[in-house]
């Protein structure tokens, strides 16, 4: 065994987790790419309307460009607003079930697999099946084996039973494509 490490992730690192797949991962960037141009041919969309509807030339310009201010400030504080909306989602999931995620594991790093061993249950999974490994610095590193799960490993309890370097050094070895994210 490489590494040994006792897990108790916070309702906070299960926010961070959602917040992070939800806006920095590939899929979450594609969602606020898509709400970008949705946006953006919202304005035209106004527009069109205004002008098909027969209004005076002045009224569509004056309708679309107030329309269009609107519009770039959601797109200049989408973001923001989208890391509230998911906060605010999560904690109310977390208020009606608080059992929505493991909270306490120990994960058991070996050469050829991990092993995550809870009071539940043991999941034995190979490296190949992790599909990203993230870094998010002083916050976490999360290991993606899904469309919306992975393991959650957070920083302060990593620095307290491992040396950072060697983990990240090993893991990124057995599964390959390691990112480094700082989130603001």
């Amino acid at each position: 065994m490489n590494f040994f490490l006792n897990i108790a992730p916070t309702d906070e690192d299960f926010l961070l987790f959602q917040v992070f797949f939800s806006l920095y991962t590939e899929k979450g960037a594609q969602t606020v790419k898509k709400t970008r141009l949705l946006v953006l041919c919202s304005i035209a969309v106004v527009a069109l309307f205004c002008y098909s509807m027969s209004y005076s030339l002045i009224a569509t310009l004056e309708f679309t460009v107030l329309y269009s201010i609107f519009a770039v400030l959601y797109l200049v504080f989408h973001k923001r607003l989208l890391k509230k909306a998911i906060m605010k989602g999560v904690k109310r999931m977390l208020e009606d079930d608080p059992n929505l995620f493991d909270r306490v594991s120990v994960l058991e790093f070996y050469e050829d697999r991990l092993i995550e061993r809870t009071p539940d249950k043991t999941i034995e999974e190979t490296y190949s099946r992790i599909r990203a490994v993230y870094v998010v610095p002083d916050k976490a590193i999360y290991l993606m084996d899904g469309a919306n799960s992975g393991f959650i490993i957070p920083m302060a309890q990593l620095r307290m039973q491992a040396d950072e370097r060697s983990f990240v050094e090993f893991i990124s070895t057995r599964c390959g494509s390691l990112e480094l994210v700082d989130i603001k």
